[in-house]
């Protein structure tokens, strides 16, 4: 971690944005889960600078994976609706570019973003838009991994038989 943090440093000397951007993105895929318990006000800094410097440069798999680490997180935005909002801004740009990956990527963090809520209805919805085109894409380890995010949600509501 302490090598991301010096090449973070050394790309803000540069004055590089896209050495930064990337920076950040490592940062939060590297480090996220612990900076979020150290520093929470870290991931919506990295995260911030990460959309500014994407966007810009029109880096938009970085924007799009960014808004997915981050889609868990609720420091990064200013409240839920936000949240949900700027998830589904990457789900249209995934749906424009037809990065399906990234569009089940983001649908699946959609759900995570929800099952906060007990809002079962969306939760199940995005899950399943996830799950469709996964399998669709034929990725095995992502349909294990939606069915696990589906199994979970059933898990914690008690409801065993499904």
């Amino acid at each position: 971690m302490m090598m991301a943090y010096l090449g973070l440093k050394f790309a803000q000397k540069c004055k590089n944005e896209v050495l930064i951007c990337k920076g950040n993105y490592y940062l939060l895929s590297v480090a996220g889960t612990d900076l979020h318990r150290k520093n929470p006000k870290l991931i919506k800094k990295y995260f911030n600078d990460i959309i500014m410097i994407a966007l810009k440069y029109k880096m938009y798999n970085t924007y799009m994976v960014a808004i997915g680490m981050t889609a868990s997180y609720d420091e990064p935005y200013e409240n839920f609706d936000t949240r949900i909002d700027v998830c589904k801004k990457g789900i249209q740009l995934a749906k424009n570019i037809k990065n399906k990956y990234k569009l089940a990527s983001l649908y699946h963090n959609l759900g995570m973003a929800y099952s906060g809520t007990r809002k079962d209805a969306e939760v199940f919805f995005y899950y399943k838009k996830s799950e469709k085109i996964k399998e669709e894409i034929g990725n095995k380890i992502e349909i294990c991994r939606i069915c696990n995010g589906i199994g979970y949600e059933y898990y914690m509501r008690e409801d065993y038989a499904k």
